[in-house]
């Protein structure tokens, strides 16, 4: 099952052109920045860490707080093709509240390019950047990308801060609150519904009711016709030779819509957030705004 991922490939944030002694030199420095970014929005990054993967070790999702857990979870993403990890929006908002993008500030990743080009020789990092960078971008999927680095790092490489805490922050954005109900078994009537299509060209050409649109005003227009018509089934049909970041981020950016939709319901009926209702509350708002996806993959 195709879902949202954008993407693990999080883990590169320069082009590998340095290396490094495998003594996690790069790795630290890394870590460090990202701690910096967390602590600017008063977050204890190890705090909540911790307070994650104990969460995850008492769900099952993982074995235990060792790298080779870790390196399991790549494995696991190699045979599913998909993250396969259901974490509420309401939870951890802490970790949530600085995006991958956010990871390292401009001053980190400069101060990075300018270290000593003999303390980098032999990185991990590098091996790592090189392995994901050599994936073709069109071609993209989970798959590959943890095969990428599980063909690089080694179980005890997840003993090390900074790729426990990517793995786990990686996780975390790519988990959804829950499955999708059935989504894959429901074969929607279209003639029962106001169907809204949306199409993703062979060309990674974006399309809204046949008119071609721009993705960055996909939101407002997808927007607009959810609430205009609450009967609404939305058809998404993507081209076999479409890129898997393209329909992960369309498909990622109908899930937003729908629960930033529900958040706005959740206040005018209730006046909460959607994460502080009842369950009962909360199936009265999904009623209202339902994941109704149906998905086409065809060969234009």
């Amino acid at each position: 099952m195709f879902r949202l991922l954008y993407l693990l490939i999080t883990l590169i944030i320069i082009q590998p052109a340095l290396s490094q002694e495998n003594d996690y030199q790069v790795e630290q420095f890394l870590f460090d920045c990202m701690q910096e970014s967390f602590a600017k929005k008063d977050v204890n990054l190890i705090a909540e860490l911790d307070r994650f993967e104990n969460y995850l070790i008492t769900k099952g999702d993982l074995k235990e707080a060792s790298g080779k857990a870790f390196f399991d979870i790549f494995l696991e993403i190699q045979s599913d093709n998909d993250v396969l990890i259901f974490i509420p929006y309401s939870e951890f908002s802490e970790l949530r509240s600085v995006s991958p993008q956010e990871f390292y500030s401009d001053k980190c990743l400069e101060d990075l390019r300018k270290m000593n080009s003999s303390d980098l020789k032999g990185s991990k990092y590098f091996e790592m950047s090189r392995a994901l960078s050599s994936i073709n971008r069109e071609m993209v999927t989970p798959e590959k990308v943890a095969e990428a680095v599980s063909g690089v790092l080694v179980p005890t490489d997840f003993d090390n801060s900074y790729y426990r805490a990517l793995t786990l922050l990686t996780v975390l954005n790519l988990s959804l609150e829950k499955p999708f109900p059935n989504e894959e078994k429901r074969d929607f009537d279209e003639s029962a519904y106001f169907t809204i299509p949306i199409f993703i060209s062979g060309d990674d050409e974006l399309f809204l009711f046949k008119e071609m649109i721009a993705q960055d005003d996909f939101e407002p227009q997808l927007t607009k016709q959810i609430e205009e018509n609450p009967n609404y089934l939305i058809r998404l049909e993507f081209d076999r030779k479409s890129s898997y970041n393209l329909y992960t981020s369309i498909r990622k950016e109908i899930a937003d819509i729908l629960m930033k939709l529900s958040q706005e319901e959740a206040k005018t009926l209730f006046n909460k957030n959607y994460e502080q209702l009842s369950e009962e509350q909360k199936l009265q708002i999904e009623k209202i705004y339902p994941f109704r996806i149906k998905e086409i993959m065809v060969e234009k």
